[in-house]
C-alpha cells in the first residue's frame, strides 16, 4: 500500500518543528523504489540542509502520517540542543 505514496508539501510543513522548512518549497519529496522509502530535503532554524527519510515499513506499521512525525522527530532530536527537549 505504501510503496507509492508520498507527502505534499503541505502534510510536511504542518508538521516541522519552528523554523524549519522545505529546501524547496516546489519540491515536497519523491519515493525511492529500489530502496522503498521517501526522502526529502529540509532547512533547519540555523539554513542546514538535513535529510528525511521515511521508510515504506515504518508508514506500514504506523500509519504514513506517524512514520513521518516519527522520523521528523528523530531527526530533530539529534540536531536540537541538549537539554532542550529534557
Amino acid at each position: 500500500m505504501s510503496d507509492k505514496q508520498g507527502f505534499t508539501a503541505r502534510e510536511l510543513v504542518g508538521l516541522l518543528p519552528g523554523g524549519w522548512s522545505l529546501a524547496d518549497a516546489t519540491d515536497p519529496g519523491e519515493w525511492d523504489d529500489s530502496g522503498r522509502v521517501w526522502r526529502t530535503s529540509l532547512r533547519d532554524v540555523a539554513d542546514v540542509a538535513r535529510e528525511l527519510v521515511v521508510e515504506a515499513t515504518a508508514m506500514d506499521e504506523h500509519g504514513r502520517t506517524e512514520a513521518l512525525r516519527r522520523e521528523l522527530d528523530r531527526v530533530y532530536r539529534a540536531v536540537a540542543p541538549r537539554g532542550l527537549l529534557g
